[in-house]
This record gives structure tokens, C-alpha cells and sequence, in this order.
């Protein structure tokens, strides 16, 4: 229907204008160059985090699925996958440290190593 292409397009510019925004914010990889957290691998993707899954977030408004504050750049086969997809020990954990979610200071767990940002 035109209402939902309609809906559609607004979405791509919200999620386009956020990616770009966290991509200048986060580089590549937000844990690029933490050695302690694994390498990086492969190229850099926008990834929803915690509570923003994005099968978390249907049927609400772009502006809230897709913000700086629940999103963050991380290398597809490293760090990403571990976030989605890894299991137990081995699931990458985000914890956010201010009221700002992923624009502040973040926490990450894995396999029972913890890193946490300074600023």
C-alpha cells in the first residue's frame, strides 16, 4: 500500500542518517584495537544492542528502533556474531554505564573477560 512505502522510506532515512552518525562515532569496530576482547574480523556493521533487537522493536516508531543510544558499530565476524549469535560464555554481553546508552561508556563481557570503556 502507498501508506506502508510511505513508511518505509521515512524508516531508510532515519536508519541511514543514525548508521552514519554511529559509524563516525564508533569507527569499523567499537572494540577495534581491544586486544583483550578478541580481534576484529571482517567489515564493519550496525548492530541493534540489548533491549533494541530489532525483532524486539517491531512495530515501533523508527526514531525509537534505530538511535545512537541502542546501536553501535561492530566487525560483522568477530564481534557482532558473537554479539547475535554467540552462546553463554561465549555471547558478547553490553552493559551500558551512563543514561546515554551507547553514546556514553559502555561494559562488555565475553567468555568471562570484562572490558570496560574510560570515556
Amino acid at each position: 500500500s502507498r501508506k506502508a512505502q510511505q513508511r518505509r522510506r521515512e524508516e531508510s532515512q532515519v536508519i541511514r542518517g543514525v548508521r552514519q552518525q554511529v559509524a563516525a562515532r564508533d569507527g569499523r569496530c567499537r572494540l577495534a584495537g581491544v586486544s583483550e576482547m578478541g580481534e576484529c574480523a571482517g567489515p564493519g556493521e550496525w548492530a541493534h544492542l540489548a533491549e533494541a533487537k530489532r525483532f524486539k522493536t517491531r512495530k515501533q516508531a523508527p526514531e525509537v528502533r534505530h538511535s545512537t543510544r541502542v546501536t553501535a558499530m561492530l566487525c560483522r565476524d568477530g564481534h557482532h556474531h558473537a554479539h547475535d549469535k554467540g552462546v553463554g560464555r561465549d555471547r558478547l554481553h553490553v552493559e551500558y554505564m551512563t543514561p546515554h546508552g551507547a553514546d556514553g561508556r559502555m561494559r562488555f563481557t565475553c567468555a568471562g573477560i570484562v572490558y570496560e570503556e574510560l570515556a
